[in-house]
């Protein structure tokens, strides 16, 4: 995984780095149990992909 070693690079306490990692686990749990649940899973997985792709730039710049 990148995000936590871009965040220790950063200086972010290993508490926020902790928190981070864990919500994108359960992000990513959740993310293939509706994949698993969808008749089109990979066009739903590429969508739910960008965005949270998206989301982990926005929340690496802070």
């Amino acid at each position: 995984m990148k995000h936590p070693i871009n965040l220790r690079l950063q200086g972010k306490r290993p508490t926020t780095i902790d928190g981070y990692s864990r919500a994108v686990r359960h992000n990513s749990n959740i993310v293939k149990k509706t994949v698993m649940a969808c008749s089109q899973p990979k066009a739903l997985y590429q969508s739910i992909f960008s965005v949270a792709a998206s989301v982990l730039k926005e929340f690496a710049k802070k």
